[in-house]
């Protein structure tokens, strides 16, 4: 399966519901593709794990997220930096990977044949990328799920 990543966002730079619309719409359609490729039955549920933004109170896409049989799971605000396993093992490896890997791509660019803006934006996302495979390996994913206690359920983590 070829490995995918969308970037996204709005003009101010904070999620609002078009860009979580948007999001959730690309989600669904790998949710399915995943389905069909490991050939899961497409009436199973899938679970998705989100925090408690404003943006999820829109109706709109939880039916139909309920629709294609994803079920929602939304931890309470201000808990998310504890809970959410994303937060809690995948985020700190993607965001130190990041800043290492930023800075030296930016000394190893040539500013004099590109602008700062050029130079900032070109490092900023190719260090993301190569941030992202190196964060979020089946390993970490699963690590994350077992040290919030999620998979396998443990209540005292």
């Amino acid at each position: 399966m070829d490995k995918k990543i969308d970037i996204g966002g709005s003009p101010n730079g904070w999620i609002d519901d078009n860009c979580f619309i948007n999001w959730a719409k690309k989600f669904i359609i790998r949710v399915n593709e995943i389905r069909k490729l490991y050939n899961f039955d497409k009436h199973k549920k899938a679970i998705l794990f989100l925090d408690g933004h404003g943006t999820r109170n829109n109706r709109e896409i939880m039916d139909l997220f309920k629709s294609e049989n994803i079920e929602l799971i939304v931890f309470p605000p201000h808990l998310t930096h504890l809970l959410q396993p994303f937060d809690s093992v995948v985020a700190r490896p993607l965001k130190d990977a990041l800043s290492r890997i930023a800075s030296h791509i930016i000394n190893d660019i040539d500013e004099d044949q590109q602008t700062k803006c050029s130079v900032l934006r070109s490092a900023q996302t190719q260090s993301l990328l190569d941030a992202y495979r190196i964060s979020t390996t089946r390993q970490n994913c699963k690590t994350a799920f077992e040290a919030c206690g999620l998979l396998p359920r443990n209540p005292d983590k």
